[in-house]
């Protein structure tokens, strides 16, 4: 990830370099960590209130026009792309991001959904597939899996290998 350092002005410039500065010692490790309560290992960071974007739940429409702005009509455009982050350390956070802006592209979306089909060659017991359901496996959001359903429109990006690798390997149905 990339934060320019050049702004309209000295100032923004300035406060472009201070949060840079921050996030590479936050990255190599550099900012002194904290235990929580009731732990004994220092493994928080408190991240300064200027670089904090809302003190409440954030509106996801909102994050992405002020990151993504002109997205309709940039939406092709690499460096555009390139430029921009947003970071969530929720999974699923990370999708209802991606289904909003999915959902800014206006062209047909195409269904992928993973194979329905239990492998018996791998399983000592024929019966043992019936121990969980298919609908409950389906529901499973797993990191390094792709999803059961990965939805694709015309000109849309995957948004990872995972996903790349699901929509071709994945036996989709008919």
């Amino acid at each position: 990830m990339r934060v320019s350092e050049t702004a309209d002005n000295p100032q923004k410039q300035e406060i472009n370099r201070t949060f840079n500065n921050w996030l590479l010692a936050m990255g190599d490790g550099r900012i002194e960590t904290k235990a929580a309560k009731n732990e004994t290992e220092p493994t928080w960071i408190e991240i300064p209130k200027e670089y904090i974007g809302s003190n409440g739940p954030l509106n996801v429409e909102t994050v992405v026009e002020r990151i993504y702005p002109d997205f309709q009509q940039e939406r092709f455009n690499e460096t555009y792309l390139k430029e921009r982050a947003i970071l969530t350390p929720l999974n699923e956070m990370a999708d209802k991001i991606n289904t909003y802006m999915a959902s800014l592209i206006q062209s047909e979306e195409k269904i992928y959904r993973s194979c329905d089909e239990v492998c018996t060659s791998s399983t000592e017991s024929t019966e043992q597939y019936t121990d969980y359901p298919t609908e409950y496996l389906n529901s499973l959001n797993l990191q390094g899996l792709p999803p059961h359903e990965l939805k694709l429109k015309k000109g849309q990006k995957p948004r990872s290998v995972t996903e790349i690798c699901g929509g071709i390997l994945a036996k989709p149905r008919v």
